[in-house]
């Protein structure tokens, strides 16, 4: 009766232990979780702003009559920033708990 009260404790110990390194866990995952939101944000922000500014240098272009080349850079670097964010929407999708 005293070993299985002894194997009861050192159980009930590790279980402790175990929820407690559990619960630091998901308390750094969840600081993960709001940072890569901020992180998201940040760049729907940066996005919009340079989705913007391709407008407004479209439409410069337009005018000014200038070639296709300059307008293929600015083309590709909104592609690299859509990637970024759909990248980021993946992985915070990834990392957030279900309820």
């Amino acid at each position: 009766m005293e070993e299985l009260l002894q194997q009861f404790e050192a159980n009930l110990t590790q279980l402790i232990r175990d929820k407690n390194s559990l619960a630091e866990e998901n308390h750094s995952l969840r600081l993960t979780i709001e940072n890569q939101r901020e992180e998201l944000i940040r760049t729907h922000e940066e996005l919009a702003k340079l989705k913007k500014q391709n407008r407004t240098l479209q439409t410069a272009n337009a005018m000014a009559g200038i070639g296709e080349g300059d307008k293929a850079v600015a083309k590709r670097r909104i592609n690299r920033l859509i990637e970024l964010v759909d990248r980021t929407m993946a992985q915070l999708t990834e990392n957030t708990p279900a309820h």
